[in-house]
């Protein structure tokens, strides 16, 4: 009986080659063994909470997206156009669940609006130059109408690196009323670990 336990145990580690079998080279690590922890990612893609937040609001088309954290929580942070509105919304990125949807006080930027009384001596194009001048340079990620302490603006999300800029620039003189660092992380589809 040792017998044949010694000759399993010698054909188990490749010792004794059995005719018309190949031999493998093989190398056993005497260390213990230590599980291995896989980074997490998020459950819910890009694209996926795109999906939740149109289906959330009764559709319309998605003007930004970032990865931000919310009570807590990593969630994609989805401003969503429905006609004259924009919508904020909050999508669990580990479950998809809808955390938080409201009407935004931003209001749609509309480059083609014809002018009047009210209309904007900036345009958005010249509001996108001089958000990117104040920060020294990146991409405009999205640019929205907004009011700033009763002034009308551009709120303007600005990518610079791996940081978000959030510029708001007057409508009327050109001048920048703010110019922070947003709590937004730019989205990225093939990032894969939650910041």
């Amino acid at each position: 009986m040792n017998k044949k336990l010694k000759l399993l145990g010698l054909l188990a580690f490749g010792v004794i080659a059995v005719p018309g079998t190949a031999l493998a080279a093989t190398h056993f690590n005497s260390d213990p063994i230590s599980p291995v922890r896989l980074a997490a990612a998020s459950a819910v893609t890009p694209a996926q909470g795109d999906a939740i937040a149109l289906s959330a609001v009764g559709g319309g088309s998605v003007r930004s997206m970032s990865r931000d954290s919310y009570q807590g929580a990593p969630v994609y942070d989805i401003h969503v156009l429905l006609g004259a509105s924009v919508y904020d919304v909050k999508v669990s990125r580990t479950s998809g669940a809808v955390l938080e949807k409201k009407l935004s006080s931003e209001q749609p930027s509309n480059p083609s609006q014809p002018a009047n009384s009210s209309a904007s001596a900036v345009t958005p194009a010249q509001g996108d130059a001089i958000a990117l001048s104040a920060v020294g340079g990146g991409s405009v990620r999205s640019t929205s109408r907004d009011s700033y302490q009763g002034a009308p603006v551009y709120d303007i999300h600005v990518l610079l690196g791996a940081s978000v800029y959030d510029v708001k620039v007057s409508r009327t003189s050109g001048a920048v009323l703010v110019k922070k660092l947003s709590s937004e992380q730019p989205s990225n589809p093939s990032q894969s670990n939650d910041n």
